[in-house]
């Protein structure tokens, strides 16, 4: 081995010497107008003979260059990329190591000798492999040691693929005709250098980009450190059918055959739509929706939109209806397919609605049992991923035999909220139109009197309602007040067996 330029040696935390790397002149210039070089480890393998290439048993670990440069926990490490470059530092007075391998080393290096260090400051090179180093390098110290403090001092003015030792010949006077790798120990000047450079480094120096905080594996999946949270630019959601509709939510309606959930949810797609309130939910501004129906006739749908529609204008533009008996030839998306899936994503990506309603979820799961968890799990992905984009979601579905929401109840453990329509206790049948209580059997983010049941119906094209509990909370006051039963008949109006049945209701309540 001869005619090297530099010559660079490492040492284990000891101080016993377990390899070197030596810089030899390359035969042409690099992009930056550099000179190329060509770098070679050679470590000590058996019986101090120093062979080329890094061993096995060090591949995967490592050693840092500069260990012997680390005196003080409680100052400052500077870690940089290139022996060339800790080397500098280390002769100024710094704490300064670098990786066995240049940036790709970064998450192959043993970072343990710093575990017991306070302070970091990464010095990236001015290029994409220098700052993918610093990052790389900031995960590892992450994880070796919590807290850490880590900054990164960014220099001004580097040219493309430049490093602090570019920076030491641009800026610092007594180093204007350096080489950069002759040793700087015994410099005349050494302590005045160290002066101005610990200033620049202090003034340059800045936080880790909010980003650096999440942690990505290979394929893809994130997580977020409280202060990359704290740091992302989330949106406030906003809420589009107030009180219990919000941007990126994930809602249910469900209720026995025959009650008029799919009305109740038209309603609500045409208030969205036109920018009208329904019933007493408020809405702010018109916005746009997908319906997407696998049950009703498409005849009996344009009957019920017809009675709806206040202001067709408005909703020409912002509704849209995926109806079965429009589909001719071919046949309803399957959600529990990827393909399925698939096709409806192509129609959100043509439309970007803001809501989006499933009626019902029978109708679009057609694979598996339904009440099995694992049918529901591919929509319950495709719901967050729309959520994710900013979007609200609507699933409705049907009640089982106890009342509850048919199938699995994993289906609930996702929404933000679950609405339940049921019969009155009151109801006389069909001459009364649409009518129904709605109940809030899950609610994340509303309470207290928004929440509170009302009864709606829908009668002479007009949509009415009342809270649910109006008389039949008179007549369970009166109840509690000792009032005789036929007074109370006769003050509200209502039949025997009807206060009967509220006594009974009442009582299995714990109101009386």
């Amino acid at each position: 081995m001869k005619d090297y330029e530099a010559k660079w040696d490492y040492f284990d935390q000891e101080g016993h010497l377990i390899g070197y790397v030596c810089r030899f002149k390359g035969n042409s210039l690099k992009n930056n107008g550099k000179p190329s070089k060509k770098i070679i480890p050679y470590f000590n393998e058996d019986n101090n003979i120093f062979k080329s290439g890094i061993p096995d048993h060090l591949n995967n670990s490592r050693p840092l260059f500069g260990l012997p440069s680390l005196n003080n926990p409680l100052k400052k490490i500077y870690i940089v990329e290139g022996e060339k470059c800790a080397s500098a530092l280390n002769d100024l007075g710094f704490q300064a190591v670098t990786c066995l391998g240049g940036s790709n080393a970064a998450d192959l290096t043993a970072w343990k000798a710093l575990k017991n260090y306070n302070q970091a400051v990464i010095l990236p090179d001015n290029d994409d492999a220098g700052r993918l180093f610093a990052k790389r390098v900031f995960n590892q110290l992450k994880t070796l040691n919590p807290d850490m403090s880590i900054s990164l001092s960014v220099l001004p003015a580097l040219p493309v693929g430049g490093d602090i030792c570019d920076y030491l010949t641009a800026n610092i006077s007594h180093l204007s005709g350096w080489n950069e790798l002759s040793s700087l120990k015994n410099h005349p000047c050494k302590n005045e250098i160290y002066t101005t450079v610990s200033a620049d480094l202090e003034h340059f120096q800045t936080n880790i980009p909010p980003k650096w905080h999440i942690i990505e594996s290979k394929s893809g999946l994130k997580a977020l450190s409280y202060k990359a949270l704290d740091a992302a630019s989330i949106p406030e959601n906003k809420i589009l059918l107030s009180p219990w509709l919000n941007q990126r939510s994930i809602n249910m309606v469900f209720a026995d055959r025959g009650i008029g959930k799919t009305f109740f949810c038209l309603s609500c797609a045409i208030a969205l739509a036109e920018g009208s309130d329904f019933l007493h939910y408020k809405v702010y501004q018109p916005l746009k929706v997908l319906y997407l129906d696998g049950e009703m006739q498409a005849v009996l749908i344009k009957q019920r939109l017809e009675a709806i529609i206040k202001n067709k204008n408005i909703v020409n533009n912002r509704f849209f209806i995926v109806t079965p008996d429009c589909q001719h030839d071919r046949d309803m998306p399957n959600m529990s397919h990827a393909e399925g899936l698939g096709e409806i994503d192509e129609l959100i990506k043509q439309i970007n609605p803001d809501v989006i309603f499933v009626d019902n979820l029978s109708t679009f799961i057609r694979s598996g049992k339904e009440n099995e968890g694992e049918s529901w799990l591919p929509v319950q992905e495709w719901a967050i991923r729309q959520r994710s984009n900013g979007r609200a979601v609507v699933v409705v579905h049907h009640t089982n035999k106890e009342g509850s929401q048919r199938g699995s109840s994993r289906k609930e453990d996702v929404m933000d909220t679950i609405i339940c329509l049921k019969r009155p206790d009151d109801y006389t049948g069909e001459e009364e139109g649409a009518r129904f209580e709605i109940h809030f059997t899950k609610a994340r983010h509303i309470f207290g009197e928004n929440i509170r049941p009302i009864d709606a119906s829908f009668k002479d094209d007009k949509w009415s309602y009342q809270h649910a509990d109006g008389v039949y909370g008179q007549a369970i006051e009166m109840l509690a007040d000792k009032i005789p039963p036929k007074d109370i008949r006769e003050e509200l109006n209502i039949a025997a067996s009807t206060l009967s049945r509220w006594k009974k209701k009442a009582q299995s309540e714990g109101r009386l």
